[in-house]
């Protein structure tokens, strides 16, 4: 055998046409993707429109392996979304010479971070993947499940302490800039700004705000995502989305530093839940299951969803290397 790897171009896609495709038929029961992946055209698409890119590892001449990742300029990160290939054989080899590739191919002046969530099996790699001085994070996944009466009862039966002196209100786009510089100090110094380096900086949590409110990570729903105002100032926030007509999503929910521990947490996921069952209720939505991740290590948080109903599904590896 003799391996060797490369970078793919859009004009040269059609050569991995069938391990993409057998990718495409495993990402969900395989890799443990939420939904199936774009098909093979719009991928090639992507390629050659640079919105995505790949490795590929040949064997000889017989194309065997991809590695396929994005970049984000914005916090100079990349993205890596799977490594996959068409046998099992060799496997920890070929996705070493993936990942060492991509590490020699990356200019450090341009990247400083690698970030690669390692969904379903690909979570196997992770103690291989440390000795190229990846780190790794665990992360829980999050359901509740609207047909589960347990979970209802759960919910229906938890307490939730109101916060006296502040202000409950629904999402509105004058709190946008308050918003970001309040992202920005509830995530900076947590485990999610390791892999994430966008809460790192006020621009970077711009673009994670502007992705929820502008439906890029899904249709937003407003009507459930809320705020507490202190004197008219967000101190905490839960948002939540439209993964698909019948998944939502909570896809950040944090408070200032001087208000942890008050239970701000519990109280506007405790709002954002019941207002999604209410508008299923009312025939206004057709969600059945309502998720969050969270990292395992973080122990309020995982109380926190445990004590509103939530079950945890999953957990999994994300691993991380800074240039």
């Amino acid at each position: 055998m003799a391996y060797s790897v490369y970078k793919l171009s859009g004009k040269n896609s059609y050569k991995i046409k069938q391990i993409y495709e057998d990718f495409e038929s495993k990402a969900v029961g395989v890799y443990g993707f939420e939904f199936y992946p774009i098909d093979f055209d719009t991928f090639s698409a992507a390629l050659s429109q640079g919105l995505l890119n790949a490795l590929v590892l040949y064997d000889d001449d017989i194309p065997e392996s991809i590695l396929i990742y994005s970049i984000s300029e914005i916090d100079e990160t990349i993205e890596l979304n799977v490594i996959h290939s068409l046998s099992f054989e060799n496997l920890v080899e070929k996705n070493n010479l993936l990942i060492k590739a991509l590490i020699n191919f990356t200019d450090p002046k341009e990247i400083v971070l690698i970030s690669y969530p390692m969904l379903g099996e690909q979570s196997e790699y992770a103690k291989y993947i440390t000795k190229f001085g990846f780190k790794l994070v665990s992360q829980s996944i999050f359901r509740f499940n609207l047909d589960d009466t347990t979970s209802l009862k759960i919910f229906k039966n938890k307490h939730v302490k109101t916060p006296s002196d502040l202000k409950l209100v629904r999402w509105s786009e004058k709190y946008y800039e308050s918003a970001v510089v309040l992202i920005h100090k509830a995530f900076k110094d947590t485990t999610d700004a390791l892999y994430d380096r966008r809460f790192l900086s006020l621009s970077g949590c711009r673009d994670v705000l502007e992705k929820i409110t502008k439906d890029i990570y899904g249709d937003m729903l407003k009507d459930a995502s809320f705020l507490l105002l202190d004197n008219e100032c967000p101190v905490a926030f839960c948002f939540a989305n439209l993964s698909s007509p019948q998944i939502a999503n909570i896809p950040l929910i944090g408070c200032r530093e001087e208000f942890t521990s008050m239970g701000l947490g519990s109280f506007l996921l405790k709002q954002s839940v019941g207002t999604i069952i209410e508008r299923v209720v009312e025939g206004k939505l057709s969600v059945v299951e309502i998720n969050a991740t969270t990292a395992s290590e973080n122990n309020a948080s995982m109380r926190m969803y445990r004590s509103l109903g939530f079950k945890e599904d999953v957990s999994y590896i994300h691993s991380f290397y800074e240039f």
